[in-house]
């Protein structure tokens, strides 16, 4: 089943591959999809022989439930739910989904699996979850986009809420600096990439650590990271790449080792815990904007489309305006932590649509347009 799904997969360029009927038509696909019924097939010949163990020992049993009657509950419904999800993603038949096979890397090996979603979850949410429920509270750091409620209410189905925005407990007046090199190259360029290596080395060579690089592809980490790694090692300075190390391991070294530089994508804008002298300079390379292409965020673009609705302002601006507030969060965790973050998207400031992320940031942070990254 992993072979030939690793098989297939290898015959595209992309890590991500939307199973369509392009990709149905594809003789390894034919093949896969046989391979996986047989998979399924053989799983429910498992499920039947667990379903007749469990009659035998238990339902003629009037003692209450022991552990052993759960584990092998546990391993029934366990079962039941892998043969439905390899069925349903199989058949990949089901137009309020979007399914996918995907391709990647973790602790050196390739992982490849079949994958599937809701391309509207909030159609779904109302009467699955919040119709079963009477008060909900949610809370996060990054709810809003540029001080709005509308996409959180679209992707959710929810209709309107009560809403409470309460500002930062930090005093990100004194604590940060948001600096802009405004004379950059625009990262569409052809020289974005030279010239990123130029200013990284410059930036790493000043701080000698305490620093985390966010990107938003692993091409462009891997080409900075390559391009950068043998003259850092000459500094005595390391990088921990997300290209090469596993994030566990990253944030375990970061904590333990001095002049340690992050180099990180995707899961290292939101949900890392770098307080006090650890993290010092932030560096975010590009506005994160979804990758085109992306299968479920293809399939919600269409769906945008479909409805008349200018997918740009209401799924990709939203979506990175978050995850720029995401990312420019990991700087300051507490009121003691203080330092800089270092923006080299002029487009924040270029393009009309730019405010919408200035606008996203805590209030009383200071914007700096800058020339040179001599002020560091």
């Amino acid at each position: 089943y992993f072979n030939e799904l690793k098989d297939l997969i290898s015959d595209y360029k992309d890590k991500k591959i939307t199973v369509d009927d392009k990709l149905k038509s594809n003789p390894k696909w034919q093949e896969f999809y046989q391979t996986a019924q047989d998979l399924a097939a053989y799983l429910k010949n498992d499920f039947s022989f667990l379903q007749i163990i469990y009659e035998n020992l238990y339902l003629g049993l009037e003692a209450e439930t022991d552990e052993s009657e759960m584990k092998i509950k546990s391993s029934l419904n366990r079962c039941q739910d892998l043969i439905k999800r390899i069925e349903f993603n199989l058949k990949a038949e089901d137009d309020d989904y979007v399914f996918w096979l995907e391709s990647s890397y973790y602790r050196g090996s390739e992982q490849t699996v079949q994958k599937s979603a809701p391309i509207d979850a909030g159609k779904f949410l109302p009467d699955m979850l919040w119709s079963k429920l009477t008060n909900i509270i949610f809370t996060s750091a990054t709810i809003t986009a540029a001080g709005s409620f509308d996409y959180f209410y679209r992707e959710t189905g929810i209709s309107k809420a009560e809403e409470l925005k309460v500002e930062s407990p930090f005093d990100y007046s004194k604590q940060a600096e948001l600096l802009i090199p405004v004379d950059f190259p625009d990262p569409g360029s052809k020289i974005f990439l030279k010239e990123l290596v130029i200013s990284l080395k410059e930036i790493i060579s000043k701080t000698q650590g305490s620093t985390m690089v966010l990107f938003t592809s692993y091409r462009m980490l891997s080409y900075c990271y390559n391009n950068l790694k043998a003259e850092l090692e000459e500094m005595g300075i390391r990088i921990l790449s997300q290209s090469k190390l596993s994030r566990n391991y990253i944030m375990q070294e970061f904590h333990s080792e001095y002049k340690t530089i992050i180099f990180g994508t995707s899961s290292f804008w939101e949900g890392v815990d770098l307080p006090g002298d650890l993290l010092k300079y932030l560096v975010m390379v590009k506005l994160p904007f979804p990758v085109p292409g992306e299968p479920l965020y293809q399939a919600k673009e269409d769906l945008l489309k479909e409805k008349g609705l200018n997918p740009f302002y209401n799924l990709a601006l939203p979506q990175a305006v978050i995850k720029f507030r995401q990312g420019f969060g990991r700087l300051i965790r507490s009121k003691k932590d203080s330092g800089f973050i270092i923006l080299f998207d002029r487009r924040v400031k270029s393009r009309s649509y730019g405010q919408k992320f200035l606008d996203s940031i805590p209030s009383g942070c200071p914007v700096l347009e800058i020339l040179s990254l001599i002020h560091i």
